[in-house]
């Protein structure tokens, strides 16, 4: 979150609900807390994607990565391939909603890229929409979960384990192993099913290549290349509200509060 982001945020909190204090934490540092951890590399993939390494419950911010690719998108494809292959044209916010609920609700990420997984029949599911109408999809159903590891990504990344790899070797070297110990999963387009497990994969394979081409880095040394470890909570699509609440039960959680007295005397400074 930029600076820009916490003082407005901080103004209409206090000056318009008049709240007795706030504080304002990042939604990566959050998600890392509801699964009781302060270091990690979380991967927010809802509507959006954003990509945060944090070290000690602190973000490391030229570590991170934002994209306005996300499951949006993803809607917007199974939209197309709706109307590709029914010849219909859907109202592009009703067909929305159904897209993002057919995507929780039956979507499916293959084990490879470019797999020939299961066959159309076999994939086949009727899925009911707003307005009633009754529609088969199948092959979509693959497609649709492909997407976050194909996608184009800032700094020249195809897909997020990618991704995620360039986010941590931007990082201190010393911290790089404990940082793929702990990739923690949320937002609902992580919920597709399979998505974990390729995102494991995927992962793990990136840095068993760097490994094996050396370099020079000690963090990946071909010896004892760093163990991949991906995280997904039952819980992911609202992870960083679970976070919110275990932060506000924790002995510390008042030393972060900025009361509306300190606002009062140093203003918008007092999110700095």
């Amino acid at each position: 979150m930029t600076r820009v982001s916490k003082e407005t945020m901080a103004e209409i909190m206090f000056e318009r609900f008049d709240a007795p204090a706030v504080t304002i934490e990042s939604a990566g540092v959050l998600a890392l807390y509801a699964q009781g951890v302060w270091t990690g590399v979380v991967v927010d993939c809802g509507n959006r994607t954003k990509i945060t390494p944090v070290y000690e419950g602190t973000v490391i911010p030229h570590a991170t990565m934002q994209s306005c690719f996300g499951g949006v998108d993803i809607d917007s494809s199974l939209t197309s391939w709706l109307v590709e292959r029914h010849g219909a044209t859907y109202n592009s916010a009703a067909s929305g909603q159904d897209m993002q609920r057919f995507k929780e609700q039956h979507g499916l990420v293959g084990a490879e890229p470019g797999a020939a997984g299961p066959d159309a029949a076999s994939l086949a599911v009727k899925y009911r929409m707003g307005s009633g109408t009754h529609v088969q999809l199948d092959r979509e159903r693959l497609l649709c979960g492909e997407r976050p590891f194909a996608a184009s990504l800032p700094n020249g990344c195809k897909g997020l384990p990618q991704a995620v790899n360039w986010c941590i070797s931007k990082c201190e070297s010393v911290l790089r192993k404990e940082l793929f110990g702990s990739i923690v999963l949320c937002g609902g387009t992580t919920c597709l099913s399979g998505f974990a497990e390729r995102m494991q994969r995927d992962t793990a394979a990136l840095v068993e290549n760097r490994a094996a081409l050396g370099g020079g880095d000690r963090a990946y040394s071909s010896a004892a290349p760093p163990t991949v470890k991906v995280l997904a909570p039952a819980n992911r699509k609202y992870t960083p509200w679970i976070g919110g609440a275990s932060l506000a039960q924790m002995d510390a959680f008042e030393e972060r509060l900025v009361t509306a007295e300190e606002y009062d005397e140093r203003g918008k400074d007092a999110f700095a």
